[in-house]
């Protein structure tokens, strides 16, 4: 939590110093309304960016402690069990090995991709 509440509020105060708010508060806005309208449009774009971020970051983590033995525990599935299942049949059938681990990738890689259009979207 203390890492979003510095992401929204470093955006809030950048979001804040614009024209378009300054104008906004001349023409006498209220402060719920200028929130509303135009600095939380503008900080929700980067917070979901570092949320989404954070997503593919704990993913790895979570699969690298299952890998070690150390995540869930085993009746729930985990990629990491899974991968470490497959790795004592590397030789023989690798993909109970890969495929696994090409999904972790892609998944990961497709929240980073999502979170990079998001913040591509709202500059």
């Amino acid at each position: 939590v203390p890492a979003y509440a510095r992401v929204a509020r470093s955006a809030t105060l950048r979001v804040r110093e614009q024209n378009y708010v300054r104008s906004a508060e001349m023409f006498g806005a209220s402060g719920t309304r200028i929130g509303v309208t135009h600095i939380l449009p503008n900080v929700l774009g980067l917070v979901l960016t570092y949320a989404f971020v954070l997503i593919g970051i704990a993913m790895i983590i979570e699969a690298g402690l299952s890998f070690l033995g150390l995540g869930v525990p085993p009746p729930e599935p985990s990629w990491g069990q899974l991968i470490a299942m497959g790795k004592q049949d590397i030789s023989d059938a690798p993909h109970v090995a890969l495929v696994p681990g090409a999904f972790l990738f892609l998944t990961v890689a497709a929240f980073n991709r999502l979170g990079d259009l998001l913040q591509t979207d709202n500059g």
